[in-house]
């Protein structure tokens, strides 16, 4: 029980200590301070500059899944919401060293950058709750197998809601036809 109290306390609370006291009982504060001076939880603090990490999307209600279109190392990506959610912003940012080689939004969205690439991170804003096609990606591999990208679903602030980490399977080297006389 304390614990969840703590957590939902804490998520209001990110200040500290004086926010957490105005929220609690005398003794439920007590207890926290003792558990805090036991080690056993830390209170809240954010550091200065240091956004936390969003927590992982529930794929039940939002998610983003990759069909590969056949050439290259270009995948569709499609929005999936259930839950109608409110989130129009959708940042993919590929784990290095892989790079976005292009991408190409679906109709009704708008792309961050349009030119430049390669780039590692990518940015697409629609009007209202994202579902259907999101755009057409081309990873550069660049010798890393598998490739990986975080996505982070983003509010009508810009506020990071949730994330979902895809991993993709591009091979990471041109198969070549062996010369004559050699075995592959």
């Amino acid at each position: 029980m304390v614990m969840d109290v703590f957590a939902s306390i804490g998520k209001r609370c990110l200040a500290g200590m004086a926010c957490i006291r105005a929220h609690v009982s005398t003794q439920a504060f007590s207890l926290l301070i003792a558990l805090f001076m036991l080690g056993i939880m830390t209170p809240p603090v954010q550091k200065a500059g240091v956004q936390q990490p969003p927590p992982p999307c529930d794929p039940n209600q939002i998610s983003i899944s990759a069909q590969f279109t056949g050439q290259d190392c270009c995948w569709m990506l499609t929005v999936m919401n259930n839950a109608n959610l409110i989130l129009p912003t959708i940042e993919a940012t590929a784990v290095g060293p892989v790079t976005f080689a292009g991408a190409s939004p679906a109709s009704g969205w708008v792309q961050t950058p349009t030119t430049g690439f390669p780039v590692t991170t990518v940015e697409w804003t629609t009007a209202g709750p994202p579902a259907g096609p999101l755009a057409e990606i081309c990873l550069n591999p660049n010798g890393a197998f598998p490739q990986v990208v975080n996505f982070i679903f983003k509010d009508v602030t810009g506020a990071p809601v949730c994330a979902q980490q895809l991993t993709f399977d591009c091979p990471t080297a041109q198969c070549v036809d062996p010369p004559d006389g050699l075995v592959a």
